[in-house]
């Protein structure tokens, strides 16, 4: 047996096509890391996209956040960004649970599909769980678990088996198995298929369609970089989804569950396969990982592969909080002006007593040639909204952001239709998907969209069409790393906000970070992949919980 040693290792990585691509992960310096079987490393773009959940999502919006920053709706939009991995439509994938939990839900629902056969066949090499799993579902049915050869499986088929149930690849020796020949062979007996995707997803192609195959699970923290506990997914081939019946009907999986019913009613399609709560934190990290993963592996910068129709964002710097006393509400916002920003916000409304004094400060800062902008965060109800938007008006405002809750549409149309000239009213941080956005559209005179919270890249994309559709400008809220990069694929975008609390800790734990550039813009890097951030540990050491 020939043995390689460092030198061949390193020719080997001097020819292999991938060289390079460990640039898209954070790992320890010098590391050799050679264990991505059994944990991926960490994508670069996690850890921002993971504060903004914590710190806004969570801390701030609370139980508001299921429908505003559309946590319900994460196991399908994640499951369509896992969908081209393994030859899927992406409306039939869902992500939740752990693969264990899949795959007892996914072996006992093929068992019923084929209720008069009494066999599940699986291979005896395959990893502990996926045997441990059927074992459980044969005592729980009263089925028989067959071991069959794993140099042919085919051989232990016959008309009394319900279910092939294989790995892909071998988790000790990356064989790998015919999936399309395989499946045939089941299907030639009226056999079902469950394929464990966990060690190929990610690694090798794999075409689930194309094999004609029935089930798939597999995990999303090896190949696909979920980060540990990150929850596993599941696909049902389409001709099964209606008739499936899977053994854990839990609240996530009903039809309306909001009625609160006491009879359980299956929802439509693969999301019948859902049974608890999805696992929030983990599957936002893993939406920006894929995005980021997909630009990266390509080798372009996110907002060129999403389309860019600019290569420089206008911003606003945003902060002026009404916490701050007058010296730093003023240096604030005339370093924002000194920078060459163009056009800077305020909070207004908490203490409206202070509030004219407060734009008189605000202005002598940052003189007659910068724009200045006020955020209510709907603290007015209508009639004093019309008030002040008289007297911002008066004093040179130029917008005027939820001078009522955005949950008031006809409010907002309101003081946009009665508000002096000149001052744009606008709303929209909240909006969780197209139809919030629609609710809108008809109500302020700038649409904003917050990446973080709406769905994501895709999402915020699909509210610039609907704004484009209009004619209506648009503004991303917040997180101006990741909105530059939306921002640079929109037709409609007006600007992105520079918000202080965002560029503050994006500096102070990022290389990368987008720069502002001559006329106040930012400019993502274009010689940087994906996002183009990269983690400074040493820095983000201390912060350690």
């Amino acid at each position: 047996m020939t043995t390689m040693g460092r030198s061949g290792a390193e020719a080997l990585d001097a020819d292999n096509p991938l060289r390079g691509r460990q640039d898209l992960f954070v790992l320890p310096e010098g590391l050799v890391y050679l264990d991505g079987n059994s944990l991926g490393a960490m994508p670069r773009a996690v850890p921002e996209h993971l504060d903004a959940v914590v710190r806004e999502q969570w801390a701030t919006g609370l139980i508001s956040s299921w429908n505003d920053a559309r946590w319900m709706t994460l196991p399908p939009r994640v499951g369509a960004k896992i969908a081209p991995l393994i030859g899927a439509s992406g409306t039939d994938v869902h992500v939740g649970d752990s693969t264990t939990v899949l795959l007892y839900k996914t072996m006992v629902a093929a068992c019923r599909l084929r209720p008069e056969r009494r066999v599940i066949v699986m291979e005896p090499t395959t990893f502990p769980t996926d045997g441990y799993v059927a074992a459980g579902v044969a005592h729980t049915l009263g089925v028989e678990l067959r071991w069959c050869d794993p140099a042919d499986p085919a051989a232990a088929l016959d008309d009394d088996v319900a279910l092939l149930a294989l790995t892909h690849v071998d988790f000790r020796s990356g064989a790998l198995f015919d999936m399309p020949s395989l499946t045939r062979a089941a299907h030639d007996v009226g056999a079902l298929t469950l394929w464990d995707l966990s060690h190929s997803a990610g690694a090798v192609p794999v075409d689930l369609t194309g094999a004609d195959a029935d089930f798939a699970v597999g995990c999303t923290y090896k190949y696909l970089n979920g980060g540990p506990g990150s929850p596993a997914y599941v696909w049902v081939a389409p001709q099964h989804q209606d008739r499936l019946e899977q053994p854990i009907t839990g609240w996530m999986g009903h039809a309306q569950p909001f009625e609160m019913s006491h009879e359980y009613a299956p929802a439509a399609g693969v999301v019948r396969m859902a049974s608890g709560t999805p696992p929030v934190l983990a599957l936002s990290a893993l939406d920006v990982a894929l995005h980021d993963l997909k630009a990266r592996v390509i080798g372009v910068p996110l907002w060129r592969l999403l389309g860019a129709v600019r290569d420089r964002v206008p911003i606003y710097g945003s902060g002026g909080f009404t916490s701050y006393d007058d010296q730093r509400l003023a240096e604030q916002l005339a370093g924002w002006a000194a920078e060459g920003i163009p056009r800077v916000k305020m909070k207004v409304g908490r203490d409206p007593a202070r509030d004219e004094h407060r734009l008189n400060v605000a202005r002598a800062a940052v003189g007659d040639g910068v724009d200045l902008m006020v955020d209510a965060n709907g603290a007015y109800d209508r009639e004093p909204a019309l008030l002040w938007a008289q007297r911002f008006g008066d004093r040179g405002v130029t917008w005027l952001e939820e001078p009522v809750t955005s949950d008031d549409p006809q409010g907002l149309a309101l003081v946009r239709d009665h508000g002096p000239p000149g001052l744009a009213v606008a709303a929209g941080e909240y909006v969780w998907r197209e139809v919030d956005a629609l609710a809108l559209l008809g109500a302020v005179d700038v649409l904003q969209a917050d990446v973080t919270r709406c769905g994501g890249i895709t999402t915020t994309l699909r509210i610039d069409a609907l704004a484009l559709a209009r004619s209506m400008p648009t503004s991303i809220h917040c997180a101006p790393a990741l909105g530059a990069h939306a921002g640079a694929a929109m037709e409609t975008l007006q600007h992105v906000e520079y918000f202080h609390d965002h560029v503050r800790i994006e500096r102070l734990l990022f290389d990368g970070v987008p720069q502002v550039g001559a006329g106040g813009a930012l400019e993502p890097a274009a010689d940087r992949p994906g996002l183009g951030l990269e983690l400074r540990r040493a820095d983000a050491e201390r912060f350690r919980a």
